[in-house]
């Protein structure tokens, strides 16, 4: 069952096609899908981790460089 989204094969136009068609039939799927994906990325990507990643790759390369 799909959690945050549909999967499909890449480079493949009819299941990509499948896919859309489910969503634009299907409201409820789309609202679900939807919160459950934003859940997910307010949970997992929170913007000052990956700040803090950044900066650490910054400083590491600028401590490299002569």
């Amino acid at each position: 069952m799909a959690k945050t989204g549909l999967v499909v094969p890449p480079e493949s136009p009819e299941p990509l096609a499948a896919a859309l068609e489910r969503l634009i039939r299907d409201p409820e799927l789309r609202r679900r899908l939807g919160a459950a994906g934003e859940r997910r990325v307010r949970s997992e990507f929170d913007h000052h981790s990956s700040v803090r990643q950044l900066v650490g790759l910054f400083e590491s390369e600028w401590r490299r460089s002569p």
